[in-house]
């Protein structure tokens, strides 16, 4: 899940499946407009930032100190 100050975006990784909310015009999160071709560019987006985060957050172990 990641959220900006609009939009919400869950993606179930594995599945073509999600949600994505626009939190400025639905705050209870009742409109699921995961599939909504106008917000393709925002579903796009949010995703590549979530992305980025797992990839920044992955522990890569010790520091190499060995010249192999």
């Amino acid at each position: 899940m990641i959220r900006d100050e609009r939009y919400k975006l869950c993606v179930y990784h594995g599945h073509r499946a999600g949600e994505l909310y626009d939190l400025e015009e639905d705050p209870g999160e009742f409109e699921n407009r995961y599939e909504d071709p106008t917000l393709g560019q925002v579903r796009s987006d949010l995703m590549k930032r979530s992305f980025d985060a797992l990839a920044l957050s992955t522990d890569v172990g010790p520091e190499q100190v060995s010249p192999f």
